[in-house]
């Protein structure tokens, strides 16, 4: 029986059609298609603003709802009130970008643009995310209200008529000998900080309020110690710090509020109201930042200790062991020797020979950052594990003293092993 169904209809009129029938068709066929991707192209131009010509968009006060994006360098937009989001996408590179008396109520997503630069140049940027390499600059009274920094080597700037109201530094992770210091310079109400990477407050920056993320007993301490350097002239009215931190520089605080331990402070403090914590100065003595760290060992006495220091210079270290007797705390002098100060007080004093068992000493070239040493302490002289034979413990101490390169000493730090 024959087939007369539609599918068969359709391959038979395919049959039988011309050769040139055919391409007139297929062309038609990818006309249709043509058409149909440049109706959604142009649909979406109209639900995101896509600026990808190096060029003045100047929308004379338009009120535009949808999300605009920004996908080259060169681009300027102005005098708008933009209700979607912003973005500065990544494609814009290196490139510089102005957005000049602009209202963003939405979110502004700034994924590119180089040191020179994104700039704001009036006008109001409600909320910000900043992750990407570059400057971010206000100036002719332009107002950031919050902007949330998610890479390392940014710097933000204001003119003195501008002002970012509050910068949330939220680096996940800090890379010393790669990434650079977060730099903030102009005028900020409030800086809110990880703890995480380096900041450098440049000359004449005003912040009225520095503090951390997370306040409270629920905290967790980074694990590296960030730095803040303070530039002269710069100033930060009221600091909290909840872990420890370094500051240096010739900058100035007028109140410190100190609530965690190994915090040193090398800038000016007018007040500290805390009185259980106090932060150590460098003005006084070359300092560890911390108890130096026992980061490893093993069972038959190989150690790695991490010391970090408030300046550049030398770290001394001895191992000596613990006898019956006791053992002493040795001088600076004995320390930077390698003379140590055991006590043989008894038959059971295995530890006593030699009095000390190594020493060493490892250089700092940048402050506030971690240096090791390492070493072994389970040898014929009983520097090994703690443990009892006959009542003699086989405890051992390293002692450590911190030079700087101007030759001051700080004083002897103990560690157990």
């Amino acid at each position: 029986m024959e087939d007369t169904s539609p599918k068969n209809d359709k391959k038979s009129f395919l049959k039988t059609m011309s050769k040139k029938a055919k391409i007139i068709l297929a062309i038609s066929f990818l006309l249709l298609v043509l058409s149909g991707v440049a109706v959604w192209f142009f649909l979406l131009r109209e639900t995101e603003y896509v600026l990808d010509t190096a060029q003045t968009y100047d929308y004379e006060g338009k009120t535009i709802k949808q999300d605009v994006h920004i996908t080259v360098g060169g681009v300027k937009i102005k005098d708008a009130i933009i209700e979607g989001d912003l973005y500065i996408d990544a494609t814009v590179g290196d490139g510089e970008v102005e957005i000049e008396n602009v209202i963003a109520k939405g979110k502004t997503y700034i994924y590119g643009g180089g040191k020179d630069t994104v700039m704001v140049i009036g006008g109001t940027i409600y909320e910000a995310l900043g992750e990407f390499n570059g400057r971010i600059h206000a100036i002719n009274w332009a107002t950031m209200e919050r902007i949330e920094i998610k890479s390392s080597d940014m710097i933000i700037q204001t003119d003195k008529e501008s002002k970012v109201k509050k910068v949330e530094i939220a680096i996940p992770a800090y890379d010393e000998e790669k990434d650079k210091p977060v730099e903030l310079n102009g005028n900020f109400d409030e800086v809110v900080d990880n703890g995480v990477a380096d900041i450098t407050i440049k000359k004449d920056t005003t912040i009225q309020k520095f503090k951390p993320v997370c306040m409270g007993s629920g905290c967790i301490a980074s694990e590296r110690v960030s730095r803040v350097i303070m530039e002269e002239g710069s100033n930060i009215q009221e600091a909290v710090v909840n872990e420890p931190m370094f500051w240096e520089g010739e900058g100035t605080i007028d109140n410190m509020d100190v609530q965690a331990e190994g915090v040193v402070v090398d800038v000016e403090v007018t007040e500290f109201p805390n009185e259980e914590y106090q932060a150590s100065t460098t003005d006084v003595d070359p300092a560890f930042v911390g108890t130096p760290e026992r980061t490893g060992i093993s069972p038959v006495g190989d150690y790695v200790l991490r010391f970090k220091t408030n300046d550049t210079g030398t770290v001394y270290y001895i191992l000596q062991p613990y006898g019956p007797s006791g053992v002493e705390t040795p001088t600076v002098a004995q320390v930077i020797e390698g003379t140590g100060n055991a006590i043989c007080g008894g038959p059971n004093d295995y530890n006593c020979a030699p009095t000390v068992a190594s020493s060493g000493s490892v250089e700092v070239t940048k402050a506030n950052t971690f240096v090791e040493a390492s070493g072994y302490y389970g040898d014929s002289f009983g520097m090994r594990p703690e443990g009892d034979m006959e009542g003699a413990t086989f405890d051992s101490f390293l002692f450590a003293v911190f030079v700087n390169e101007d030759g001051e000493e700080s004083s002897v730090v103990k560690v157990e092993l």
